[in-house]
């Protein structure tokens, strides 16, 4: 704004700077929100729209299996199209599941516990593949406000992805800790790796580097830690591996067991 003197002269420019950080921040949250809820409303028509036929392939390829008089070549191609139909079905689950609003229950969970746990089952067939799972649990961790059963889904869907990244053997480390105000979970694998071009879009709905896969894998992660109250970053280096971070908000310690502030602003 010019400051003028006599005869209209400007004398000073008067700057004035509003920092609206803030607001673009929240602007392109609300963006994505309406983004997303468009997906799910239409990937809930379209998965409605297509399990109804999809079922009823299923239920005819399964009868033409059990037909003795069928040719084995053509049971083999019958086969093909149950063994698709499944697979298809499967990626419709996904898709709902990723469209519908999280019942997340807040409860007190030790995330060491869940860990534990979940690995006990998903840890036994990587002698197989030659993969060695090393467990780093940090000892008086405290507890987090979270669903254990969210948990173990967020979980296994960044284990499977380490595992499939590591075809030939490798190693799969879960690390937890504390992080400021949020208690930690790594997980960290030697895999392939991702490329840096497609980095920004690992967390994109649909998007996949895998063949035969929906691609919300990373995507439903991201949106159960969100609606936990926590957040999730990603960093990889393409032929090193990659380590994906959960941050979960932990509970309020009684006092001489921990001295931690409440969650302030996410993690970036």
């Amino acid at each position: 704004y010019p400051i003028l003197q006599e005869e209209e002269r400007p004398a000073r420019i008067l700057e004035v700077r509003r920092d609206i950080t803030q607001r673009t921040y929240l602007e392109l949250r609300l963006q994505q929100s309406e983004k997303m809820a468009a997906i799910g409303e239409l990937s809930t028509y379209i998965a409605h729209e297509i399990r109804n036929p999809l079922f009823s392939l299923g239920g005819f390829a399964n009868a033409l299996l059990r037909s003795p008089h069928l040719h084995p070549k053509d049971r083999e191609k019958v086969s093909i199209i149950l063994e698709e139909s499944k697979r298809l079905d499967a990626i419709l689950k996904s898709i709902l599941n990723f469209a519908r609003p999280m019942q997340a229950r807040a409860e007190v969970v030790d995330l060491n516990q869940v860990v534990a746990e979940t690995m006990d089952v998903l840890g036994l067939g990587f002698s197989k593949e030659g993969i060695s799972l090393d467990l780093r649990l940090m000892e008086r961790l405290p507890r987090v406000k979270a669903d254990a059963e969210l948990i173990k889904q967020c979980l296994i869907n960044l284990v499977k992805n380490a595992w499939e990244s590591m075809e030939h053997g490798g190693r799969l480390t879960l690390r937890t800790s504390m992080d400021k105000s949020f208690v930690v979970l790594e997980v960290i694998d030697t895999g392939k790796g991702i490329p840096a071009k497609i980095l920004g879009q690992v967390f994109n709905p649909f998007f996949s580097t895998k063949h035969k896969r929906s691609g919300l894998g990373l995507a439903l992660t991201k949106k159960i830690m969100e609606d936990l109250g926590g957040a999730i970053s990603l960093n990889s280096i393409e032929r090193q591996g990659t380590t994906v971070t959960l941050f979960f908000p932990p509970v309020l310690a009684v006092e001489g067991e921990l001295n931690n502030a409440a969650p302030e602003d996410h993690p970036s």
